[in-house]
């Protein structure tokens, strides 16, 4: 990615990103590495995409999340001058290949997914509007828990995914 998020549509993206990234179960999820949490941020945000991935390479990417924008986005005026309030949604999806342990069980496979992405979920929780990390409001499940249909794992592997909406804004 060599465009940097900037201003008011962009940055709640980076902000997600950011976000995800500080949460210790995501960071393990993805095996980011790194002496102290500027250094673990960082190293998980490598597994964070932006709109999306480019390139033909998905199935050795995973796991990873894309950030990418949601339906709304609300910039409202407030009594005092030069004053506005912005609230909005984003789209979060986790992918993640299934474990050969898991491969041949379908509730094994989902659970251990929707497991990891409980406790990346729980830890934004705990961030969300603390510091400088996007004030989340509510998460909602848009699509999903998927598995890979027979004739995408041929091509794209054997996966898991999910999509979420995430509601921002105080």
């Amino acid at each position: 990615m060599s465009v940097t998020p900037s201003g008011m549509l962009s940055l709640p993206l980076e902000n997600l990103r950011t976000l995800v990234a500080a949460s210790a179960a995501f960071q393990a999820w993805v095996g980011a590495t790194g002496e102290t949490e500027a250094e673990l941020i960082a190293s998980a945000k490598e597994h964070i995409y932006l709109v999306g991935l480019d390139g033909d390479n998905v199935v050795n990417a995973r796991p990873f999340a894309v950030v990418d924008h949601g339906e709304s986005w609300t910039l409202t005026r407030l009594a005092e001058p030069h004053t506005y309030r912005a609230t909005g949604s984003l789209l979060l999806c986790f992918e993640d290949n299934v474990d050969a342990a898991h491969a041949g069980s379908i509730p094994d496979a989902q659970l251990a997914f929707t497991n990891m992405v409980g406790d990346v979920v729980e830890d934004m929780f705990e961030k969300a509007g603390t510091d400088t990390y996007l004030a989340v409001s509510q998460i909602t499940l848009v699509r999903g828990p998927s598995r890979s249909a027979e004739t995408q794992q041929k091509t794209e592997g054997d996966f898991m995914q999910i999509v979420l909406q995430v509601d921002w804004g105080p």
